[in-house]
């Protein structure tokens, strides 16, 4: 518990350093560049993520096996799996860099209309060799996450987001070399993996030992096993999520792909911290999966999905609000999106982000083989459903599509393979929970953004602030009024009434 406290705890100065350099590092980006490049950034790294499909979920597999022999300080076998773990990222990151080769001939027409004075192929090749960097010694990072001391390896990448952005901003403003910029960022990926090496050779020295042992056969068995249900949820992933940029260069522009990024710039970092904040706690549901029995894990369960759907809750209606004079104030009214294609979007964002804590449970509980073919489905639903709704509404369609795709997960994947069977709970159940707080987020929304519309003053700061405070005070305070009794939200209660109780000891001491 101490361990999942100081990831998350880090996790928010995470947060913080990257959204100030994110957005100083965008405003350079977009006034010395433009937004078409923007665009192309954004459409490259979406390609690459489909390469990424070569890691296969080795990653995650792995992991799994490695939260028993590390409760169990059994080194042998911990050596055995990361000897595995370090041969198949090498290999991984081999056929990443031959399938970017492979993809050159077919840029242009990803790309469509292009007028910048560049050479694609180049800028591509360079995203592809930071990609490729990425998983070199990445591996070492998953002894110190089966050890809950996720907090390290964040504190390691806020170090690297810093050097990366400001030197990034330097280079943009000295020499406006896009080249260059890219450069950069392959050095300092290598550099901050290097240094997370280091650390974990200092951490835990066995780890340098180059004895050769053999997983066990039954093992290698099961990590095959896992690979090939994680083949099918890479894939859909890809497809469900991964596409939307390359979709909506194709059917709506490049300079539509930059205006979505700038958005998503703001969607992405809270996205990206919730996300970690999550991972930081994976290690501890695994744990805590080998240790409990089902009811203690399902009181867990609660307890975090409960805190989820609110902080779900409120992201997304503030984003709604507070994006309008945000966007305004930081690059100008001309990149704002209207309210319904806005709407779209962070319905879609929520329901991604609601998949977190039960996805969360699944990857600790090594879930993937039982439900291997569901992805499939939802990938061809997404790609079907996000072309015709994007050709009939644009930008708003294909959300629509993955919208639309991401319902067979609630419907039938987490209830029955996930829910019922981890929880040992009626599906009904989850039911009940996803619908509620489905309609919760709906009149929060209605009231924050009827409050707001009749609060209006001049001043886009003033205004700022003036819909952020609406917002979290109308979600919390409804959230409040319906679960104060509960006993999920009697635990964050309890939690917050020490803290404020702490500072005021302290205050009076002092």
């Amino acid at each position: 518990m101490m361990n999942s406290l100081k990831n998350s705890s880090i996790m928010l100065l995470y947060f913080i350093a990257t959204f100030i350099l994110s957005f100083i590092a965008r405003t350079v980006f977009l006034n010395t560049l433009g937004v078409e490049y923007n665009g192309l950034s954004s459409l490259f790294s979406n390609i690459l993520s489909m390469l990424s499909i070569a890691e296969l979920g080795i990653g995650s597999a792995i992991i799994c096996h490695l939260y028993k022999p590390v409760a169990e300080d059994n080194i042998p076998m911990i050596q055995s799996l990361m000897g595995f773990y370090k041969k198949a990222y090498y290999l991984i990151a081999l056929i990443m860099f031959i399938g970017s080769i492979i993809c050159l001939p077919i840029l242009p027409y990803i790309v469509g209309e292009n007028t910048l004075p560049i050479n694609i192929y180049v800028v591509f090749l360079l995203y592809a060799l930071s990609s490729v960097a990425s998983y070199l010694f990445i591996y070492n990072r998953s002894i110190i996450v089966a050890h809950q001391k996720n907090y390290i390896i964040t504190i390691c990448d806020i170090g690297y987001k810093i050097v990366l952005n400001i030197v990034q901003i330097i280079i943009l403003q000295k020499t406006k070399n896009y080249y260059l910029y890219l450069v950069i960022q392959i050095v300092c990926i290598l550099l901050n993996n290097i240094v997370v090496t280091q650390i974990a050779y200092i951490k835990y020295p066995y780890l340098k030992d180059r004895t050769k042992n053999k997983l066990p056969a039954e093992i290698l068995i099961d990590i095959k096993q896992k690979i090939k249900g994680l083949l099918f949820h890479k894939i859909a992933g890809f497809i469900v999520l991964g596409t939307d940029n390359i979709l909506i260069s194709r059917l709506c522009g490049l300079v539509t792909v930059g205006l979505y990024n700038n958005y998503y710039l703001i969607i992405g970092t809270i996205n990206s911290v919730i996300g970690q904040v999550l991972g930081s706690v994976t290690s501890s549901i695994g744990n805590l999966i080998v240790t409990s029995k089902k009811e203690n894990i399902f009181v867990v369960y609660k307890k975090m999905s409960f805190l989820q759907y609110v902080i779900g809750t409120i992201v997304g209606v503030c984003i709604f609000n507070v994006s309008g004079p945000f966007i305004s104030i930081w690059i100008g009214r001309q990149y704002l999106f209207s309210n319904g294609i806005l709407f779209v979007i962070l319905l879609n964002n929520y329901l991604q982000n609601n998949r977190k804590v039960i996805n969360a449970f699944k990857e600790a509980a090594g879930i993937y083989h039982e439900d291997r073919f569901i992805p499939i489905i939802e990938s061809i639903i997404n790609l079907i459903f996000s072309i015709l709704f994007g050709i009939k509404f644009g930008l708003a369609g294909i959300f629509m599509g993955t919208i639309a795709s991401t319902m067979i997960l609630y419907i039938y994947s987490y209830p029955i393979i996930v829910y019922k069977r981890l929880f040992d709970k009626e599906i009904w159940s989850y039911y009940k929970e996803i619908i509620t707080h489905l309609a919760l987020y709906l009149i929060c929304f209605s009231c924050s953004f009827f409050l707001c519309e009749r609060l209006q003053v001049a001043s886009l700061f003033l205004q700022l602030i003036i819909n952020l405070g609406i917002c979290i005070i109308t979600c919390l305070g409804i959230y409040y009024v319906l679960f104060r009794k509960t006993m999920e939200c009697q635990f964050y209660i309890s939690i917050f009434s020490n803290v404020i109780k702490k500072l005021f000891v302290r205050k009076n001491i002092t």
